[in-house]
């Protein structure tokens, strides 16, 4: 009994093992036998309506309560006469029986509603297999525990609780590794009878498949297996009969290991449903971008970025993405426009304007040049960002994150990784010759191990042949497969050591070909798409495929024709027709023209990449043309530079109105000087002269306020000043800071 009067759940239970946290498992066994005699409408029930008991219960005085109509016809029956619930008799006639949990029950109770809850068995995720860890193991001693199966597999790497449970426990080996460490035959033959099941086994039909093995050692042997996660308990879905099992990635990975080893194929996909552009989305979006800064500067807020109305505007811009697209690259819309305006900003085609107290973004000569560049010189830009390595040892590279989300730039430490150029932060070290591990070095690699990667994934990707189409996740598992994986750089395993991120990839098959489709998923996805290297597909089972372009030689480092580089729409001489009904419709290679019409022009389509693009001259477009900056003799010289036949007359003659209307008027702050009468008036415009303007017979201005001169001379006149010749403005703010400094 505790002080307060009542039995604390710490002084009636006793501690159990790491593996019992949540229940424990003596007198389960008991429980199971009685369970699984139960029909599945009672053990639903009692997973389902039944709650508790709690740990500190006293029958006699229930935690939980339910009514006996609340039970399935014939159920109640079955779990009283089973022990799984007890009746309470009702305090009146009009109260019937309530059914409750007994205290006995409190583990087995706490244990089938765990397995309920997370079902490891039907579906091996990573998150749920912590979860569960978590709530029944107590983590610390198990993180001990893991470490120690680690070290004795020779696998002399530190792990958090999260990567040995996804990386390990998930492991085919584990259950071997346990085995090894142990060295307990009874747990061998469970292990081995477990295997040779095929799936789940029900917990009171195990000991039957141990022949020679008594009951409570094939039950003690199972305990242990689960509790060093190489077994895993779960209710039958149809059922809710307790089974046990392997992890289905464990008993996944048991039946290839005996299956003999074959590279997946790499199979050309013909049957396309959808196709997607062919130009990468960073340089259509940049160009739509830049355009439209030109057309129209945008506000900028004081972070820098744009404001949400201006984003809106740019979207229109922009051509379209296919939604399956959006979604692998997992770009928002208005990812897609702060992405162009990073890389605007990280290429130096536009810059801050501060006019007045709204900043505006503008372009650069810069960015007009490389508008009206050609596609060999776009690309080779863009790409000389993220592809060009440090050129010496501990070298820093600012660089913005390009591919994230944000417009905040960052100082990128090119030579701890190569995440720019392959889109995940891994690192591949050669073995030195004679030393049978690698001394860890991922904070201050060579520059050449950036490069033996890069070589190497180009010696892989070399396989794809131009324009044909393979699903992603096939060539991914081609690539990888055994000796062929680029991450070996063509060497044993054991002769490279791995990092990704920060920690050690082993040189486990499995581990290491995981670790390979990752690269080349990832690098297809978050480079090659996005930067035109390669084409992307839908097939007609709704697999995302890619192609191999020209442009992936360039990614590479090498150097290509400018007609290779461009797309077939791009190639050949621009043709600009200009309509009567104002519109401006260009043809061909689009970029340079746009960059001179799109000033004075509205966008009636988006984007460039296309074959066509249309423009349209209105009164709206010339005038803001005007206002910033372009004189209205430059916009009908453009227009004929770029025309192929003679404007209409009806264009010229509008288009010189608009732009001949636009006059600017001054905006000044004056003075006004209220006279009695003319006389006064006259008189005080001879003291003044140039430095008045007279509104009216009575009132005079004066720009600027007066100064003592100008008082000493209206005196002479006879004419004396009253009242301030502060503005009300300046009063106001002079008040407020005399507010403010009080306060």
């Amino acid at each position: 009994m505790s002080r307060y009067g009542f039995n604390s759940r710490a002084e009636v239970r006793k501690p159990g093992g790491f593996h019992e946290r949540a229940f424990r498992r003596q007198g389960l066994a008991e429980w199971d036998a009685k369970w699984h005699v139960l029909s599945p409408a009672a053990r639903s029930d009692f997973l389902h309506k039944v709650k508790g008991p709690a740990g500190t219960q006293a029958d006699h005085a229930p935690s939980y309560l339910i009514a006996k109509d609340q039970f399935s016809p014939g159920t109640l029956e079955e779990l009283v006469a089973a022990g799984f619930v007890k009746l309470l008799p009702g305090r009146s006639k009009k109260t019937g029986d309530r059914a409750f949990a007994p205290s006995a029950l409190y583990d087995f109770a706490v244990r089938v509603r765990m397995l309920d809850r997370f079902r490891l068995l039907p579906a091996d995720l990573p998150a749920t297999l912590t979860h569960y860890v978590r709530y029944a193991f107590e983590t610390n001693n198990l993180l001990t525990f893991l470490h120690i199966v680690v070290q004795k597999a020779e696998l002399n790497f530190v792990y958090d609780l999260d990567t040995l449970l996804s990386r390990y426990v998930r492991n085919r080996r584990w259950p071997g590794w346990f085995l090894a460490m142990k060295k307990d035959p009874k747990a061998d033959l469970v292990v081995k009878a477990v295997q040779e099941a095929g799936g789940p086994v029900p917990v009171t039909e195990l000991p039957g498949r141990l022949a020679g093995m008594e009951p409570d050692d094939a039950r003690t042997a199972m305990d242990r297996l689960i509790s060093g996660l190489v077994l895993f308990e779960g209710l039958d879905p149809m059922t809710s009969e307790i089974v046990v099992d392997f992890l289905p990635s464990v008993r996944e990975g048991l039946a290839n290991a005996n299956r003999p080893p074959s590279r997946p194929p790499l199979t050309v996909r013909e049957r396309l449903t959808e196709v997607g552009p062919e130009e990468g989305p960073v340089l259509a979006d940049l160009r739509a971008f830049l355009l439209e800064v030109i057309a129209d500067p945008p506000r900028l807020r004081q972070a820098r970025d744009l404001f949400q109305k201006e984003v809106g505007r740019f979207l229109k811009a922009m051509e379209p993405l296919p939604s399956w697209l959006s979604d692998r690259l997992d770009w928002s819309e208005e990812k897609r426009v702060n992405l162009a305006l990073a890389w605007a900003r990280q290429l130096e085609l536009v810059i801050d304007l501060v006019e007045g107290a709204q900043p505006r973004l503008g372009i650069t000569v810069q960015g007009q040049s490389w508008l009206s560049s050609g596609p060999d010189v776009q690309y080779a830009s863009v790409y000389r960002l993220i592809t060009s390595p440090p050129s010496r040892r501990g070298e820093y590279i600012p660089y913005w994150d390009l591919f994230a989300d944000t417009t905040e730039s960052s100082f990128y430490r090119a030579y701890q990784n190569d995440t720019a150029f392959l889109g995940l932060s891994l690192l591949v070290q050669k073995v030195a010759s004679g030393s049978s591990r690698a001394t860890p070095m991922y904070w201050n690699p060579k520059p050449e191990d950036l490069v033996v990667l890069r070589e190497s994934l180009d010696r892989a990707l070399s396989v794809l042949k131009p324009g044909t189409f393979y699903r992603m996740e096939d060539i991914a598992a081609h690539l990888a497969y055994g000796q062929h994986n680029p991450i070996h750089l063509g060497l044993a395993p054991e002769k490279v050591v791995i990092f990704q991120g920060e920690e050690v990839i082993p040189p486990l098959e499995e581990l290491r070909e995981e670790a390979g489709r990752s690269l080349i998923s990832t690098f297809l996805t978050q480079r090659l798409i996005p930067m035109g290297a390669v084409q992307a597909a839908l097939d007609s089972e709704g697999k995302v495929c890619v192609a191999r372009g020209p442009r992936l030689d360039a990614y590479f480092g090498r150097k290509m024709a400018a007609t290779e580089m461009a797309t077939p729409q791009a190639t050949g001489s621009p043709r600009v027709v200009v309509q009567p009904d104002f519109s401006v419709i260009l043809i061909g290679p689009v970029t340079s023209a746009a960059a001179d019409l799109a000033p004075f022009c509205d966008r009636a389509t988006a984007g460039t990449s296309g074959g066509a693009m249309i423009l349209k001259l209105t009164r709206e477009s010339v005038i803001r043309a005007v206002s910033n900056g372009l004189q209205p003799a430059q916009i009908l010289d453009r227009l004929r530079k770029y025309a192929s036949h003679d404007l209409p007359v009806n264009v010229v003659r509008e288009v010189q109105e608009w732009s001949g209307r636009v006059r600017r008027i001054t905006l000044k702050h004056l003075y006004a000087l209220r006279c009695p009468d003319p006389e006064t008036g006259d008189r005080a415009m001879d003291a003044l002269k140039r430095r008045a303007e007279r509104l009216n017979e009575t009132t005079i201005a004066v720009e600027g306020k007066l100064t003592a001169a100008d008082r000493t001379r209206l005196r002479v006149h006879g004419i004396l000043v009253d009242g301030e010749d502060v503005p009300t403005s300046s009063r106001a703010g002079s008040g407020t800071s005399r507010r403010r400094r009080s306060w």
